[in-house]
């Protein structure tokens, strides 16, 4: 009787980003110019999510999270910064140029008529109360992004926890943003590494022959 062993099935392949999805150039100009249309004062990262993760499927939950992390510890504008990664993500340069473009056309368009008219106007306090209005949009708009990335990710400790502390240290210690972003990005890299090296699957011995 054959007593060859039966071979051990293979591992689940570990988690992968999916395909990148084909993106006209003027789809990409059109999402940002939405973007930076519809957000004031900081709301873009906000609009961002909504448009790029739910709303066209672009890019995963993961991704999106992936690309504010990058654009957070690199130097310049952090909504340059995302036109850039997503654009060059999906469409390679052209992409980043499409995307740039889209972003800064029609705020540039708007600021410089707005500029013209506030100049003009003096210190309307009509437009002061616009702007203040406009501000607080804004920051409920973050806020809202805030709550959504914590709930999704509520059940992950190293999540809470990393997230809680960067808050502490940035609004109640007043650490400038820079060094806390990297100095625990480095630190929660290294936990989460030992954490998947604990989970990950372990390979079977080969069979004896």
């Amino acid at each position: 009787m054959d007593q060859t062993p039966t071979p051990a099935a293979p591992l689940p392949p570990a988690d992968e980003d999916p395909p990148i999805p084909y993106v006209k150039l003027s789809e990409l100009m059109i999402a940002f110019t939405q973007m930076s249309s519809l957000s004031f004062g900081g709301g873009l990262t906000a609009w961002a999510r909504t448009i790029l993760v739910e709303r066209r499927q672009w890019l995963t939950e993961e991704q999106f999270l992936r690309s504010l992390a990058i654009v957070q510890v690199l130097p310049g504008p952090n909504t340059i910064k995302l036109a850039v990664y997503v654009g060059a993500h999906l469409r390679g340069p052209l992409g980043a140029l499409a995307s740039v473009f889209g972003l800064i056309a029609m705020p540039m368009v708007i600021v410089l008529g707005l500029g013209v008219y506030y100049f003009n106007s003096g210190n309307s306090p009509n437009l002061q109360n616009v702007l203040i209005g406009l501000g607080v949009c804004a920051a409920g708009m973050a806020y809202s992004l805030a709550l959504k990335l914590f709930t999704k990710h509520s059940r992950d400790p190293l999540f809470v926890t990393f997230g809680l502390l960067s808050f502490v240290l940035i609004a109640f210690v007043h650490m400038k943003m820079l060094p806390t972003v990297i100095g625990l990005g480095i630190i929660s890299v290294i936990f989460y590494r030992n954490q998947l090296t604990k989970t990950a699957p372990v390979k079977p011995p080969p069979p004896s022959p």
